[in-house]
């Protein structure tokens, strides 16, 4: 939207305060104005240090079953829930289980393997489905997702949309 003229100033305006009132605007203003939750150094230490011996405390404690076909949506519920939709400041015991948690389902689904990167000191989940490009850093997803679970780009279960639909394209291809 340009405008040239006092006219077409105040066109642009009417415009904008439509957008903001009548389709959404102030939805995406308050979702937006949330901070991102972003792991720090210590976070991703903890998740590769500690990675073997929490495999399993997630699943348990939240009733989580791997080969549920809704384990993604449970996962966000329960990410929901305890975040109190972004509200709550980070629980990062249970962001780094929830990350370990969605890694290791996507393991179990579809294939991957833990690395850790001496590059940048991450711990991602790599070579999912087989695909040597493909890559996910689960923390900082579980975290971003704590923060706004109702910002789409966020979403877990989009991501995980994304990656068997790169895995879809990839077989076909091959």
């Amino acid at each position: 939207m340009e405008y040239s003229d006092e006219n077409s100033y105040f066109a642009v305006l009417e415009a904008l305060t439509d957008v903001i009132l009548n389709r959404g605007g102030m939805e995406w203003l308050n979702i937006m104005s949330k901070a991102d939750v972003n792991p720090d150094e210590g976070n991703y230490l903890k998740l590769k240090d500690e990675l073997e011996i929490r495999k399993f405390n997630f699943i348990e404690l939240y009733n989580l079953n791997y080969q549920d076909l809704d384990f993604i949506d449970n996962l966000e519920h329960n990410i929901r829930v305890f975040s109190v939709d972004g509200a709550k400041e980070p629980d990062w015991d249970f962001i780094i289980n929830a990350a370990i948690a969605l890694g290791e389902y996507i393991i179990i689904r579809v294939g991957g393997e833990w690395l850790f990167s001496e590059q940048d000191e991450r711990l991602y989940l790599s070579h999912i489905g087989g695909l040597e490009n493909e890559q996910m850093n689960c923390l900082l997803l579980v975290s971003r997702y704590w923060s706004k679970p109702e910002y789409n780009p966020y979403s877990i279960k989009k991501v995980f949309l994304r990656i068997q639909g790169n895995l879809s394209e990839n077989l076909s291809i091959n």
